[in-house]
């Protein structure tokens, strides 16, 4: 969301932008700051069935191919997404629904479990479930967060952007404006965009002077899956996918991608309702010490089923976090104080619809405007204590 308003307010004459956070590091061991944009698979698909995202996605997919071709970074992949869901789901009501919806309105497919052999013969869905297909073409598939970074900072600095690769350690409001502090030195800004992921609850830059925000953590384990290009090749046209079985679990799934590393890995992911976060302390340890290995193994026993015969390689477990605003109807997109905008809570959508959130966030840092489809209440920042505004 950051390197996307940057870009966007970069594109206005006459404006100085500067875009300032630290790199990913080497080693987690060397930092207390991780994002979620350091991973090579984030999925992203046009379903109605959550509109605010929804309307987020379409925006940003949109701009794609033009982000891109202006930066030269490929970022994306677009191999269609299928949605897999079954009556034990507490929202499959609505999960059909949508599914039909997009099935008039953008001609996607929906299948039975016995349809699918046809369509993915590597594939076999529990005979309870039922399926809807986005194919390429549809604004469906997956993306590289830390390629997507890449290109809008690259946009960016094109445009007449600074890039400062340090941490911000601090805000203190100014006559003029802000003054930010880091660790390699001071800024001064007449105006703020704060777009500090999971740590705008953890340890929010602006804590002396507003109250903590509303937002609650929930810890991900992911399971990469290693395959050999042999394998890959076997499951070339297999999607995006989100599985919905249970009441309220999930499991997200990433097609084979080649990571930095040269391996090739399916990503298998899923909420770890088991830990709780609600310090930095938490979420560090999290980052750090890896996710719960009885977890990952579920996780790649899942991935056996799915996918028979699915030739492994070998499999690592990794560790990620959500941070949520109330009902994870919409992101905290507001001006909290004269001059600070404030864009977070992703619900664990922020990367299919970032260049949006980042458009909105920068219009309103630069004119105070909601140019924006949704109604501006929806994305309004909740506080979990008022008494100090």
């Amino acid at each position: 969301i950051g390197s996307a308003c940057a870009r966007h307010a970069s594109g206005r004459e006459g404006v100085k932008v500067a875009l300032i956070g630290p790199e990913e590091p080497e080693d987690r061991a060397d930092t207390e700051v991780f994002g979620c944009w350091h991973d090579e698979g984030r999925l992203y698909y046009a379903r109605d069935n959550w509109s605010a995202w929804s309307y987020f996605a379409r925006e940003t997919v949109a701009r794609f191919k033009d982000i891109e071709e202006r930066s030269g970074v490929k970022f994306h992949v677009d191999c269609g997404y299928l949605g897999v869901a079954g009556p034990r789901y507490k929202g499959f009501k609505e999960w059909v629904e949508a599914s039909e919806n997009m099935k008039q309105e953008r001609g996607s497919r929906i299948f039975s479990p016995l349809d699918i052999p046809a369509i993915f013969p590597f594939m076999a869905l529990p005979s309870e479930s039922m399926a809807s297909f986005e194919g390429p073409g549809q604004g469906a598939g997956y993306l590289s967060p830390r390629r997507l970074v890449e290109a809008q900072k690259k946009i960016a600095k094109q445009q007449g952007s600074t890039i400062v690769s340090s941490l911000v350690t601090g805000l203190v409001r100014t006559e003029t404006g802000w003054k930010i502090q880091t660790k390699n030195g001071e800024y001064n800004s007449r105006k703020i965009a704060l777009c500090q992921g999971t740590y705008t609850g953890l340890t929010f830059l602006a804590q002396d002077l507003l109250p903590p925000l509303d937002l609650t953590f929930t810890a991900q384990t992911t399971a990469l899956i290693e395959v050999d290009a042999e394998e890959a090749k076997r499951l070339k046209t297999m999607p995006s996918m989100v599985i919905q079985l249970e009441p309220i679990k999930y499991t997200y799934i990433l097609p084979p991608i080649k990571y930095p590393n040269n391996k090739i890995y399916l990503k298998f992911g899923a909420h770890d309702l088991n830990r709780t976060l609600t310090s930095h302390a938490q979420v560090t340890n999290h980052y750090r010490t890896g996710p719960d290995p009885a977890h990952v193994r579920k996780l790649a026993l899942e991935a056996a089923q799915l996918l028979p015969g699915l030739a492994i390689q070998s499999v690592q477990g990794d560790s990620c976090v959500t941070s949520n605003t109330p009902g994870k109807v919409a992101p905290f997109l507001d001006i909290a104080l004269e001059g600070l905008v404030v864009a977070a809570g992703g619900c664990g959508h922020a990367a299919m619809g970032s260049d949006e959130i980042g458009r909105v966030a920068a219009l309103l840092a630069l004119d105070g405007k909601w140019d924006c489809k949704l109604p501006r209440e929806m994305c309004r920042i909740r506080y979990r204590d008022t008494s100090r505004l």
